[in-house]
């Protein structure tokens, strides 16, 4: 069975470092694993285990005839069974079934935003799915949603997972560091984040780092004036191996409006960091009772959350510590991948 995942780019972000993992992860059990990205490659290509095959499309329009064809005799080539598509890349790959190709498409539905998509991309979406032979969602809610909307033939809900990992005691590190890993964009709310920073940094001198991509749009220009204006923040632009940075942090936080199951929390998980997280998509689900959890939009909340394991040591230890050991024994390939292969060859 060869399977190969497809997205639109591998720039950082949540959707793309999945599409890595799954990659990744398939050559580890054994599989021949294969990725295609359509309008870039993206600085995750260098996260990509050697054995699995690359390959970018240069795709330049929406209907773009050069890159079907190409895709299509990639496809026959290598003699593709399943197209795994992740986010909007759904689209691409039906086009090439409705041109002739033979092979069983995955849409993988990562956005918890999905379920307020605008009219008419939702009535696109309902169209295209009876292309789809499987779904897989990343919470429950969303495969609900996509059970009583679209036509696909089978559904699965798979949570999200990380790889490898490292042991590291919130103790070993000084300073009173906060992080956030969020690309540059409105849902992820970097706003509410600075404005209940602002009321901890009153009492506390404390230090936030903010990782992300910036796109150049309003948002990210507006988000650059306000990081400006603050001393205690720093903005990295995107990593692609943040450990370092998280290494050194006493908290992670999520601060989205929206998400679906956000890979960050596990990457906050894996590195050993207390995490403070808006109540949103799945995470109440991932977290458990090792987090502090806060309304979206509750900036005294929010603040609050963060203060409190900035200055209880002993709560943020236990916390990072049983979240660490819940992503580990949860949130593996180890405990996802079977039950992916085994969904792939129900199709």
């Amino acid at each position: 069975m060869k399977i190969l995942q497809l997205i639109d780019t591998l720039n950082p972000g949540g959707a793309e470092r999945m599409a890595v993992n799954y990659a990744n992860s398939l050559i580890d059990f054994g599989q021949e694993s294969f990725l295609v990205t359509t309008r870039e490659e993206g600085g995750f290509t260098k996260l990509l285990n050697k054995e699995v095959k690359f390959f970018f499309l240069k795709r330049e329009k929406i209907f773009d005839k050069k890159g079907i064809l190409n895709f299509k005799k990639y496809l026959y080539q290598h003699d593709i069974d399943i197209v795994h598509a992740h986010g909007t890349s759904w689209f691409f790959a039906v086009l090439c079934k409705l041109t002739g190709s033979k092979f069983k498409l995955i849409w993988h539905n990562h956005y918890g935003a999905s379920k307020g998509m605008s009219l008419s991309k939702k009535k696109l979406l309902i169209l295209f799915s009876r292309f789809f032979d499987g779904i897989i969602s990343v919470n429950q809610e969303l495969k609900e949603w996509a059970d009583d909307l679209l036509k696909a033939r089978k559904s699965i809900s798979l949570v999200n997972f990380v790889l490898g990992g490292e042991d590291r005691r919130l103790k070993n590190n000084t300073g009173l560091n906060v992080v956030c890993i969020a690309n540059l964009k409105p849902v992820k709310n970097h706003k509410f984040l600075l404005e209940a920073c602002d009321l901890v940094s009153k009492e506390i001198k404390i230090s936030l780092h903010l990782i992300g991509q910036e796109f150049g749009d309003d948002y990210s220009i507006e988000m650059n004036k306000e990081f400006n204006r603050r001393s205690y923040v720093k903005f990295h632009g995107p990593l692609l191996n943040p450990g370092p940075i998280l290494n050194k942090m006493q908290v992670g936080v999520l601060s989205s409006n929206s998400e679906g199951m956000p890979m960050v929390i596990l990457e906050y998980g894996i590195a050993g960091i207390p995490v403070v997280s808006t109540d949103v998509g799945a995470c109440r689900n991932i977290l458990g009772e090792n987090a502090n959890i806060v309304a979206s939009g509750d900036v005294k909340g929010m603040a609050i959350a963060i203060r409190d394991y900035l200055i209880n040591s002993d709560r943020a230890e236990k916390d990072s510590r049983e979240f660490q050991e819940r992503v580990l024994d949860k949130f593996s390939a180890q405990s996802v991948i079977p039950d992916y292969l085994q969904f792939c060859k129900n199709l």
